[in-house]
């Protein structure tokens, strides 16, 4: 299926979601919030889980008027309501349901002990740990796995010592999820009895085994992983080799050249891929000799390792291996001449640039680039109107990067400009105009253009920002969004062109209501005292979707008081996992007390238990700098 005609299913299946959503759950003449709870359950039963998805979406907001609902789902005589009710009581906590959800362990259906396992895990209370110790020994083999599986979510110590028994039962998926709970819970005492599943009939459970070692830290893991890449099967084998390039301890690169020599394909491509990322020159000559191998995925594997380790003496072979048969080996080959830099490869790459694969010349652009030599520039120039948006993409990428009178960016500040409020141009009009013509070509995919777009924004160019706007209003709404971020920087940088922007800006907050957010941060980057007022409005209103998008503007604002509903802004953006990270990194280093506590309790929640360093432009609690005003 095209991307275009996946795109439009995508499209109509929200449609019809949207529009069983109305018909079950908007208000209506005679239809109670009690009625609506009662159709969003009923919900549960479509097959398709985008419909149950959404359901649950709209339940977690109506709150606690739920539970006595769900609670009555757990009698329905269909599975998938049992399922879903089950993982939406533990999900949201909800009072009394530990018991119900044990007993749903028993259920007669698979699928219902499936969900009563995970509501167990998301409810994560102390209570239950001791009764699912106690079902791990159920005669069951289905409730033992749940019960294992809500222990590793739990991630109770108690239940280390049970599980570490359970890695002998007899069933594989019960020793697989044991093995899975242990690495959660990740206690020292568990790496002793790990080493031994790696020796599991099964596979999935040697795999399990090794990914829990990883979690645990075992100082012995990298001898496990060694081991295991003489497993008898081939995919332990490709994925120990895979985990010891992510390791990248040097004791594992004499193992792994000596995997380039495994029958398995995908083994000899993941051991030629960890040199490159352990940066090991021992591994030179041996990769240069898989540069002729009989797999495609191999030559190209080993192509990138030597671009990795960047020793000159693979300059040559990997000129000549740019006539490989293999586009996909012709690619990896492109990207490694860009990392070692070079000159010698920069006449070949411009050949390629003709290569009548895409990805090829993509790559190709991109090598041209980094190497940053003149003699690219007419050749990139005409890559400019290649007829794949990917090629035209890099080929702009690439100029920007290359240092050349033609194309060159540079500093040039402003007449009567203060320091700091410097514009830089792309001197050569052909590239700029170029530029502009791949920002309006509809050919191109969203990201090849937003690409573009950011290209032209870092530029800070005055002339760029029209062409901008001319996007922010067309069709293509996504690559609004994008271009709505843009649009705030430059103004922040340029605040006599503020004004021109913040009408685009205000029509799209109000047109396109699923990128509310990313436009509301445009807007907080824009020193315009009308979008300010916007914006403390969307405060004082509690619309989470602005408040989302210009939380730092609210740090540097520092509203007393207003720390609850940034707080629960970020709360309830785990939906949406980065923005919620995001969120709780810049309140750790906004100086306020209760900012910070919040956010330590969001990264325990969510398991990101390192505290991630601040952004450079995370604000202090009432800084207020001018454009926050």
């Amino acid at each position: 299926m095209s991307l275009k005609k996946e795109n439009k299913s995508v499209s109509l299946l929200k449609i019809i979601i949207i529009l069983l959503l109305v018909s079950f759950c908007l208000p209506a003449a005679g239809c109670s919030k009690q009625d609506r709870i009662k159709n969003l359950i009923k919900m549960y039963d479509y097959p398709n889980s985008h419909v149950a998805d959404c359901a649950n979406l709209t339940l977690e907001e109506m709150g606690n008027a739920t539970f006595p609902f769900l609670i009555d789902a757990m009698k329905n005589k269909s599975p998938r309501i049992r399922h879903y009710a089950a993982m939406k009581l533990g999900k949201m906590r909800a009072p009394g349901s530990a018991e119900l959800l044990l007993a749903a362990l028993k259920d007669k259906d698979e699928m219902a002990q499936c969900g009563a396992a995970w509501g167990l895990g998301y409810l994560k209370n102390p209570r239950t740990v001791e009764p699912l110790i106690a079902f791990l020994k159920d005669e069951n083999p289905k409730v033992r796995m749940g019960a294992a599986f809500a222990l590793g979510m739990i991630r109770d110590p108690r239940a280390v010592d049970p599980l570490i028994a359970v890695l002998n039962d007899k069933d594989d998926y019960v020793r697989s999820c044991s093995a899975d709970a242990l690495g959660r819970i990740n206690d020292p005492r568990a790496a002793v009895p790990l080493r031994a599943a790696l020796k599991d009939k099964n596979k999935d459970v040697r795999e399990r085994a090794l990914e829990a070692l990883k979690e645990i830290g075992d100082p012995r893991v990298v001898d496990s992983l060694i081991a295991a890449l003489k497993d008898t099967d081939d995919y332990v084998r490709r994925s120990s080799a895979d985990d010891l390039w992510r390791i990248k301890d040097p004791r594992a690169v004499e193992p792994l050249l000596a995997a380039l020599k495994d029958k398995d394909d995908h083994v000899r491509a993941s051991a030629a891929t960890a040199p490159g990322e352990i940066k090991d020159p021992r591994a030179v000559k041996p990769l240069l000799a898989a540069l002729k191998d009989t797999s495609d995925q191999v030559r190209s594997s080993s192509a990138y390792a030597l671009g990795g380790i960047k020793d000159s003496r693979a300059v040559e072979p990997l000129i000549a291996a740019l006539k490989d048969e293999s586009p996909f080996a012709r690619s990896g080959v492109a990207w490694a001449l860009g990392e070692l830099k070079d000159p010698r490869a920069v006449k070949p790459l411009i050949t390629t640039l003709k290569d009548k694969d895409y990805y090829v010349r993509s790559c190709s652009a991109d090598a041209l680039g980094k190497i940053k030599d003149p003699r690219a520039v007419e050749a990139l120039l005409a890559a400019l109107k290649d007829k794949d948006e990917h090629v035209r993409a890099s080929a702009a990428d690439a100029l920007k990067s290359i240092k050349d009178s033609r194309t060159a960016v540079y500093p040039a500040r402003e007449r009567g400009a203060a320091p700091g409020n410097e514009s830089r141009a792309i001197k050569d009009s052909r590239a700029f105009e170029s530029f502009i013509a791949l920002l309006k070509d509809k050919s191109m995919t969203m990201t090849m253009r937003e690409s573009v777009a950011r290209s032209l924004g870092e530029t800070k160019d005055p002339r760029a920002v029209e062409p901008l706007i001319e996007v922010l209003n067309g069709e293509n709404s996504l690559t609004q969004n994008n271009i709505g971020d843009l649009l705030g920087w430059l103004g922040d940088i340029r605040t006599k062109i503020s004004a021109s922007i913040y009408n685009p800006l205000i029509m799209s907050l109000f047109s396109y209501p699923d990128f509310r957010s990313s436009i509301a941060g445009a807007l907080s980057k824009i020193n315009d005292p009308r979008a300010a007022e916007v914006l403390n409005k969307g405060l004082k209103d509690l619309d989470i979707d602005i408040i989302r998008g210009a939380y730092k503007y609210f740090i540097a604002r520092g509203e007393p008081g207003s720390e609850d509903i940034l707080i629960y802004t970020m709360n309830v953006s785990e939906e949406y996992s980065y923005k919620g990270f995001e969120m709780a990194a810049c309140f750790l280093s906004s100086g306020n007390e209760k900012l910070a506590n919040a956010a330590l309790e969001w990264t325990k929640r969510n398991r990101e238990l390192d505290i991630p360093p601040p952004d450079e432009d995370s604000p202090k609690w009432g800084s207020a700098p001018i454009n926050t005003k």
